[in-house]
């Protein structure tokens, strides 16, 4: 697919979007299927905006079907994101008059990074709080109007309002649950803390900012996908932080540290490759293998992997250097149940008896729904694992230097 020309086009109209394109692209060549191509890669990768702004700067222009539904879904985006920004303007308001400081992760944070912020797609507002002020936090937001969904992530705390979802994190997702995961946390617990006022606006630093979306990024490459969007965000934050003193002084030694400094430069290099970003002095080269392995993700994942038909479930997912088996992943499955059933069902903290039969529910439930189509069948799900375990191990995530050579 790299070397077709509407692959080639929609690259172009994404540097165009995050300011690295040298403008020498030749639109002239696309047919209106081609055109109609860019538009649903668009949608499905989550830059609609960024490419419906960039035709403007583009030689040539789709017919004017094509033409108005791209302005009609970025102007549906565009009011899905001014919603977004107004409540999140409300969420922040009260968290300050109620003397809790704050960080936003991920959405508006990325977009600091972006040429134009505005272009970016948002989704959830994704929040957090030093850990002695979550339970004020939670309690404060249900004083106020916020619906609390049930409490069934180890990450965060889930509310609704004005049909916005917000997420007030415990943690941050993609910190390995190893002895890796004390290095990141250590850094996570000072993003409050460290956090950066300027002109009355708050925001995330870069080291915060770069350690929260390089572990989401990882996160969504082992589970549900990794769209451009993802790429984008980590192409903009590394154009415009690159020369930083924190990349060499904290970012580069944490991650070598904890064995995900591959998978960083793997990911850099995918973006100075396919979107016009240039390379930093600190990023090393990896195999084409490596690279390739992000590519084909992103490509063909889509965004939350919305070009994935096949319902992936993460029960037998695997996150280890060592090759699977059918063992391993039979007991990630019921491991990975463990790890939920008291915070599906709270009931078992009274009721421990009750343990045993809801084990037998939750894998009889499983089973129906799968053959009902609604989850992989358990052979998709073991071939997803296997896919999984091999990032793992072309990375070698989460293994430094001296335990790779022995």
């Amino acid at each position: 697919m790299q070397d077709n020309l509407a692959f080639k086009a929609y690259l172009e109209l994404v540097k165009i979007g995050i300011g690295t394109s040298d403008n020498g692209f030749d639109f002239s060549g696309l047919n209106n299927e081609d055109w109609l191509f860019l538009l649903e890669e668009s949608r499905k990768q989550a830059t609609v905006l960024l490419c419906f702004d960039a035709l403007k700067y583009a030689n040539c222009k789709p017919s004017d079907d094509i033409y108005n539904k791209w302005f009609l879904w970025s102007a549906k985006i565009t009011s899905a994101n001014i919603v977004n920004f107004v409540e999140q303007s409300k969420l922040t308001e009260l968290l300050d008059n109620n003397s809790i400081p704050y960080v936003i992760l991920k959405g508006w944070s990325s977009a600091y990074y972006y040429p134009k912020p505005d272009l970016r797609s948002f989704g959830d507002v994704d929040f957090l709080v030093n850990k002695a002020d979550i339970q004020k936090s939670v309690q404060l937001l249900l004083d106020n109007g916020f619906e609390m969904k049930r409490d069934i992530s180890p990450v965060h705390y889930e509310f609704h309002k004005n049909k916005t979802r917000f997420e007030l994190h415990k943690t941050i997702a993609g910190i390995p649950q190893n002895k890796y995961g004390v290095y990141f946390n250590e850094i996570i617990n000072d993003a409050v803390s460290e956090r950066i006022v300027e002109n009355g606006n708050v925001r995330i630093g870069d080291l915060h900012h770069g350690v929260i979306i390089l572990l989401h990024t990882l996160h969504h490459l082992m589970s549900y996908g990794l769209g451009v969007r993802h790429l984008c965000d980590w192409a903009c934050f590394v154009n415009k932080t690159k020369a930083n003193d924190f990349w060499t002084s904290k970012f580069i030694p944490l991650l070598k540290k904890t064995g995900t400094f591959k998978f960083m430069c793997g990911l850099t290099i995918v973006c100075v490759k396919y979107l016009g970003v240039v390379k930093p002095d600190w990023c090393v080269d990896v195999t084409d293998d490596m690279v390739d392995t992000i590519t084909n993700e992103v490509f063909g994942s889509g965004n939350f992997g919305s070009k994935n038909k096949v319902n992936k479930s993460l029960l037998m997912t695997m996150k280890n250097s060592e090759k699977i088996t059918v063992f391993s992943k039979i007991k990630a499955m019921i491991g990975a149940l463990n790890k939920t059933n008291h915070i599906v069902f709270p009931i078992i903290k009274k009721l421990p008896f009750l343990y045993p039969f809801i084990m037998i529910y939750r894998v009889l439930r499983y089973l129906v729904l799968m053959c009902l189509g609604k989850k992989s069948s358990l052979i998709e799900t073991s071939k997803y694992a296997d896919e999984r375990n091999a990032v793992y191990m072309k990375y070698e995530l989460f293994k430094v230097e001296d335990e790779v050579n022995e």
